[in-house]
C-alpha cells in the first residue's frame, strides 16, 4: 500500500473513533442524569484538542448570575435558571418549560477541576477543561 491509502486509513478510523466516543459520551450522560425536576436537559457538543477539553452547552435564556458549574474528576454538573422574562413574555415558551437547565455531564477524560474555565455568551455556556495528567505516570521535563 502506498502512504496515501495509509493516511487515508487512518483519517477514516480516527473519523471512526471520534463518532463513536461522542455517542458513548452522549449515553453516558444520559444515564448519568437524575431527576431534573424544574429543569430541561440542554443540548451538548464537545471536541478535544491537544490537552484541552471544549464544551459547547445551548442554555438560551439563562440568567448568567444564576449558572452553577461543577467539576468532580471526569464529571461537570451544569445548572442554570431562566432570567425573569418581562411580564408578557412570561407564558411564553421556554419560561414555561421550567425553571432552566440541568445536565450532567460523564467526560471522556479526566480534568484538572481547579484550572476549569467557563463563559457564558448568546446563549452558550463554553467550558475550557485541561485534561489531568494521569497519576502514577512519569513527566519528562524539557
Amino acid at each position: 500500500m502506498s502512504d496515501s491509502r495509509w493516511d487515508e486509513f487512518f483519517r477514516r478510523l480516527a473519523k471512526e473513533v471520534e463518532d463513536k466516543m461522542r455517542e458513548a459520551f452522549e449515553s453516558s450522560t444520559t444515564l448519568l442524569e437524575t431527576q431534573a425536576g424544574d429543569y430541561r436537559t440542554p443540548k451538548v457538543d464537545y471536541t478535544v484538542s491537544g490537552q484541552e477539553l471544549y464544551v459547547a452547552v445551548e442554555m438560551p435564556g439563562c440568567d448568567k448570575q444564576k449558572i452553577e458549574l461543577s467539576v468532580d474528576d471526569s464529571v461537570i454538573t451544569i445548572l442554570g435558571e431562566y432570567m425573569a422574562p418581562p411580564p408578557a413574555f412570561s407564558s411564553l415558551h421556554p419560561f414555561t418549560q421550567g425553571r432552566g437547565f440541568r445536565r450532567v455531564l460523564k467526560l471522556p477524560k479526566p480534568v484538572e477541576a481547579s484550572k476549569v474555565e467557563a463563559r457564558y455568551e448568546a446563549g452558550v455556556l463554553l467550558i475550557k477543561a485541561p485534561i489531568a495528567t494521569p497519576r502514577g505516570v512519569k513527566v519528562r521535563v524539557e
